[in-house]
């Protein structure tokens, strides 16, 4: 996505518009995001053609460890490395799905856990286990395992015929995706807010495990994931800066890193952040209309190109 784009979208002062630099610009060198899973049943699948579908990672960087590689040799013809690797596969990414079933998830940890970098986050989508258990075995706190919300009584506002990239290029669909908007709070399944502080805390620790100081990682945490007018000015980053030393200056705040956020912790403990989010209508606000706006990115981008095909095919 061109840069000038981004700007029009996000940026909304200098500092927000030199973080969107740093992230887009060619001229500086950055590592692709690498993404795996381990597991790749009906879960995983929707995980990876969505990714695929909408442009989120280029195919040579996606890695899914499987019982039956044969079975995804469409994937492999696009250019994602699909082996039977749990090692291989975790040792060698940024952000880990783990989409195997519950009886299969003790052999994959004491299989994974001594290859597993501590930098990366392990996004574990088995619900039969918690947080601290994980910590304990896969010897990492940096954990998300997404809690959901049932609700039967709203299952037929719920547009079931509709494939997971479809439903995250309805618009309806969108809002009833993000935990903290009022369609979202009365979808029939629903994350937990607590998702929402899960997600932050992880993007900050990469922050800090990429030396950021606090300063410039709320520019980024900004420019990403809010929509208020300035950083001084947002709620959330003023909770932030609230989770470092109380003792120091706001100055030194700000030349200093975040501490690393424990995840396996923040699953049972409400923290200043998700305290925050519900407290604050604009948090909320802004949070679910930056969450929406991203999908529609992706989507107004995927329809620009194949508009764009359609002309070339027609020259």
């Amino acid at each position: 996505m061109k840069l000038d784009k981004l700007e029009l979208i996000l940026a909304r002062t200098t500092k927000q518009r030199r973080a969107i630099q740093l992230l887009t610009a060619d001229s500086v060198p950055k590592d692709p995001l690498k993404v795996g899973l381990i597991g790749c049943g009906r879960l995983g699948s929707h995980i990876v053609n969505s990714l695929l579908e909408l442009n989120v990672i280029n195919p040579e960087d996606l890695s899914i460890s499987t019982r039956r590689p044969d079975s995804l040799g469409e994937l492999v013809k696009q250019g994602v490395s699909v082996s039977y690797n749990n090692v291989g596969v975790a040792s060698s990414v940024h952000i880990l799905f783990v989409c195997v079933l519950p009886s299969q998830l003790p052999g994959v940890v004491e299989e994974i856990h001594s290859a597993l970098d501590k930098h990366t986050l392990t996004y574990c989508l088995v619900n039969h286990t918690t947080a601290p258990k994980l910590k304990r075995t896969l010897k990492t706190d940096n954990i998300i395992i997404p809690s959901f919300v049932f609700d039967n009584a709203q299952a037929n506002k719920w547009n079931s015929c509709m494939s997971v990239t479809q439903a995250l290029e309805d618009d309806d669909s969108l809002q009833k995706c993000c935990p903290l908007t009022n369609e979202g709070k009365a979808s029939c399944v629903r994350l937990t807010d607590k998702w929402v502080e899960l997600v932050i805390c992880a993007f900050i620790n990469q922050c800090t495990d990429l030396d950021l100081t606090s300063q410039a990682a709320l520019d980024l945490l900004h420019g990403i994931c809010m929509v208020c007018a300035t950083r001084e000015l947002c709620p959330f980053c003023s909770i932030c800066v609230r989770l470092t030393d109380k003792t120091i200056t706001t100055d030194a705040i700000y030349s200093r890193k975040f501490p690393r956020f424990d995840l396996s912790k923040i699953h049972d403990n409400d923290s200043h952040v998700v305290k925050k989010l519900r407290e604050s209508d604009l948090l909320q606000r802004s949070f679910s209309k930056k969450f929406v706006s991203v999908f529609q990115e992706y989507r107004d981008a995927r329809r620009y190109d194949g508009e764009e095909g359609d002309e070339t095919g027609k020259s």
